[in-house]
């Protein structure tokens, strides 16, 4: 989506990992397990995440050389990074920039196949 904006630099992918598979069963007794090692956590809304849990909890077992009984599988998720500003040029300018390059094209087409139809 954001390759389209002239403005925007590409710089690469992240390195991170996001997604978990573990069973259902696995994750309820790793909830409990967590919250039992780590009584006092605090969390927000939207945190904390499958995989910050199993990555601390699993981490937790590293130190203490204890065998981490749960399998899951880390899934690569890598996000393209993007910067903006790298032009002397107004907001006014990019978007008319954008709009000739992209909005008014589809705007064509668009109205063309609803005269056809």
């Amino acid at each position: 989506m954001y390759n389209r904006i002239p403005f925007l630099k590409y710089l690469g992918l992240t390195d991170g990992y996001s997604g978990l598979y573990i069973s259902d069963n696995e994750w309820k007794n790793l909830l409990q397990e967590y919250c039992k090692i780590y009584p006092n956590s605090k969390t927000n809304r939207i945190a904390p995440v499958k995989f910050q849990i199993i990555d601390k909890l699993a981490k937790y077992y590293g130190k203490n050389n204890l065998k981490f009984q749960y399998e899951y599988k880390k899934v690569e998720y890598r996000r393209g990074v993007y910067f903006g500003h790298l032009e002397n040029k107004t907001l006014n300018e990019r978007i008319n920039e954008w709009r000739i390059r992209w909005y008014l094209p589809r705007k064509e087409r668009l109205e063309l196949n609803v005269k056809i139809k």
